[in-house]
């Protein structure tokens, strides 16, 4: 399920020429980057893109830099998908082991232990 939000003004964004307005946006992809540069100043980057639900055209339009960044970061990869067990950066990872790179043959990432801490 997509949440989708029905603006009561439409917006018009993008730069000229290639403006278009959207009145129905929804969230197509979450961008997190919180590596210890970040972290070591208690924030993270957030950024995402939103759709146009009727076009399908994108526009990046939030990125944050900032502590509730991190915890929202944080929040999400120690969440537990409906049906899953599992949070969702234990499910990346071990996804990622199972993944085999088509150049080497090998893991993308290589076998080992994932733990908590």
């Amino acid at each position: 399920m997509t949440e989708v939000i029905q603006l009561t003004t439409p917006i018009t964004i993008g730069q000229y020429p290639n403006q278009t307005t959207m009145s129905h946006i929804r969230v197509a992809s979450i961008c997190f980057n919180f590596q210890s540069s970040y972290r070591a100043s208690n924030s993270s980057v957030c950024s995402f893109i939103v759709e146009d639900a009727d076009t399908g055209q994108q526009y990046n339009v939030i990125t944050r830099q900032d502590t509730p960044s991190l915890a929202l970061a944080l929040s999400v990869l120690s969440a537990t998908p409906t049906g899953e067990t599992k949070s969702l950066a234990r499910l990346l990872l071990e996804m990622a082991q199972a993944e085999m790179d088509p150049v080497t043959n090998t893991a993308v990432i290589p076998p080992g232990t994932i733990t908590t801490i």
